[in-house]
């Protein structure tokens, strides 16, 4: 083999290695703004900001809980979310757990399994939840999609003494 052949197959090896690299690199970002979506998303829950939670779903957002769904930001905010935030005292996240994560460009298929702490004045509730994000990028990432399925795990209702 000459020389000349031995340098191009190692120029072509080199450059392989540099755009896989520069590939997983850009995927590993991608999945890094994804996930800061997410946060940000549960964030404004333990903050109860409407006006933070708004900054990271699509206006056309459709939420699918059990059998009701709502459908735009406006509906999901002023009919659903809204009104249970007023309720809470308090909001935590106590864990979160990855189940799969599908990432492209573009789009991004995110489903966990959460355990939330929510303080009323009704008492506490523990739920466990399962959660599947769609989230999109137009120009930059937001929630388009959330499926979401939970069960309060843990229910202590404040008691009334008599």
């Amino acid at each position: 083999m000459s020389n000349f052949l031995k340098f191009i197959i190692f120029i072509f090896i080199l450059t392989s290695i540099g755009c896989s690299t520069t590939s997983e690199n850009k995927k590993d970002d991608v999945k890094k703004q994804i996930f800061t979506v997410i946060s940000n998303y549960r964030d404004s829950f333990k903050s109860k900001s409407l006006s933070d939670m708004e900054k990271t779903v699509d206006k056309d957002l459709l939420v699918i809980e059990g059998v009701h769904t709502n459908r735009g930001w406006n509906d999901f905010r002023d009919n659903h979310i809204g009104p249970e935030m007023n309720e809470w005292k308090s909001f935590e996240v106590i864990s979160t757990k990855l189940l799969k994560a599908e990432i492209s460009d573009d789009y991004g298929i995110v489903s966990e399994e959460s355990l939330y702490s929510i303080q009323s004045n009704k008492g506490s509730t523990e739920l466990k939840a399962l959660e599947t994000f769609v989230l999109k990028k137009e120009p930059n990432w937001k929630i388009s999609t959330i499926h979401f399925s939970g069960k309060a795990v843990n229910n202590n209702k404040n008691s009334k003494s008599k």
